[in-house]
């Protein structure tokens, strides 16, 4: 029982290390920042629009990790991608809404000019 015990409070333990270590220093948000920047412009290319890496990679540095957290939940469901194939039924219309109104009580427009990615990423 003991040593169940102990291992358990060592995954534990390495677990929250590894987490903020993660959410917590640079490590976590420059990862998610170059994931987005690849994804965004993969989908920039898609709608055959001009994607400036660098303004927007500028633009990102102002933004904290849980805002970070939030565009990479909002940009892996493809909201736009889903209303250009007209595949936004009810939830899917629903779940949207509530991913631009996170973006909004947040504040990440105003913290961050991210108007290049409208009619990309964000709607219009």
């Amino acid at each position: 029982m003991k040593k169940t015990l102990i291992l358990l409070t060592g995954i534990s333990v390495f677990l929250g290390a590894g987490y903020a270590t993660w959410a917590y220093t640079p490590i976590g948000k420059k990862t998610i920042a170059k994931w987005l920047l690849k994804k965004w412009e993969a989908m920039a290319k898609q709608v055959h629009k001009d994607f400036d890496k660098k303004l927007i990679a500028k633009e990102l540095e102002k933004l904290t990790y849980n805002d970070h957290e939030l565009l990479f939940r909002y940009t892996r469901n493809d909201f736009m991608g889903k209303a250009r194939k007209t595949k936004m039924n009810k939830k899917v219309n629903e779940q949207f809404r509530s991913y631009l109104k996170k973006m909004k009580e947040a504040k990440i427009m105003e913290k961050a000019d991210l108007s290049p990615l409208d009619n990309i990423v964000l709607p219009g």
